[in-house]
């Protein structure tokens, strides 16, 4: 019985040890997992941004004008 209950003391010392080496990887994966997301949130910023200013380009009365001319880039908005 002695043995048998050092056998089960390791087996559960063991499978302790892999939890809490898993708890570790899964938090230095959340870590990774949010710093990709802020990474997301300011390239979306970004993009936000640079479609308002192209709106602002396209509808600028310079740019307009050249186009009606053939003179001015084409800008999509």
């Amino acid at each position: 019985r002695t043995a048998w209950a050092r056998s089960l003391e390791e087996q559960l010392g063991a499978r302790t040890r892999h939890v809490q080496l898993l708890q570790r990887e899964i938090a230095e994966h959340e870590a990774t997992l949010a710093a990709q997301a802020e990474l997301l949130a300011q390239q979306d910023r970004t993009l936000h941004a640079n479609k308002a200013e192209r709106r602002l380009i396209a509808a600028s009365k310079w740019i307009r004008l050249g186009r009606k001319l053939n003179l001015g880039p084409v800008i999509d908005e």
